[in-house]
């Protein structure tokens, strides 16, 4: 069944960039209703869609890089022992690797926790997707969450760049619920899930609903 839960980055590209274009412009008519959406300005760009909270360490050339992408997992992850354990192990070997070159065999490990807190997080999920430009989003490299706000904001602010409402909002973390107990530092699973439900809310009437079966 087409539902939001079943969109994802690599097995629903284009129906999820779609999607992610029509709560833009719904939000546009709701939250600035003064405002129409400009499609002349996002004509003139070639959008992609954004993972919120970084997936692909294969990008980390430092081991400085890794060490931040490790710290920012263990924050995500305090609640998931096993894959905490292993990232804090890596991170622990990380500390040794100030003045040599990474080993390939690390990396490997390194690849293999992404791809399992890819899968147990649901990464490719609309949840964790927003839509930004290509020439942005390719200098954004695998920034954390911090990093990736600063970066959005600045090429907007400094360099005219057009970042969508739903893509400012969401490193703004406009639509979770409950502030005061979600760390602003990481896109966590509970920021994920408030932001899924404000798309499903919002679209609501444009989604297909559920076929009942019960005679």
């Amino acid at each position: 069944m087409y539902a939001l839960s079943n969109l994802n980055f690599q097995d629903n590209y284009r129906r999820t960039r779609i999607v992610l274009l029509l709560f833009n412009i719904l939000s546009y008519e709701e939250l600035l209703p003064e405002v129409k959406f400009p499609f002349w300005r996002y004509n003139q760009d070639i959008w992609s869609i954004e993972h919120i909270h970084p997936q692909n360490p294969r990008e980390l050339k430092s081991a400085e890089e890794i060490k931040s992408w490790l710290t920012e997992q263990e924050k995500l992850l305090r609640e998931d022992k096993s894959l905490n354990d292993l990232v804090v192990s890596l991170l622990e070997e990380a500390k040794n690797f100030e003045a040599v070159a990474v080993p390939q065999e690390y990396r490997s490990r390194l690849q293999e926790l992404s791809e399992r807190i890819t899968v147990d997080l649901g990464l490719h999920g609309i949840g964790n997707l927003t839509l930004l430009d290509i020439c942005t989003n390719s200098s954004l490299g695998n920034k954390g969450f911090l990093s990736k706000r600063s970066a959005i904001l600045n090429k907007e602010i400094e360099e005219g760049v057009f970042v969508p409402l739903v893509t400012r909002n969401v490193f703004v973390k406009y639509y979770t619920k409950d502030l005061e107990s979600i760390p602003m530092e990481f896109w966590s699973r509970k920021d994920a899930e408030d932001y899924e439900n404000a798309i499903a809310v919002m679209l609501e009437s444009y989604l297909p609903k559920p076929v009942s079966h019960e005679k």
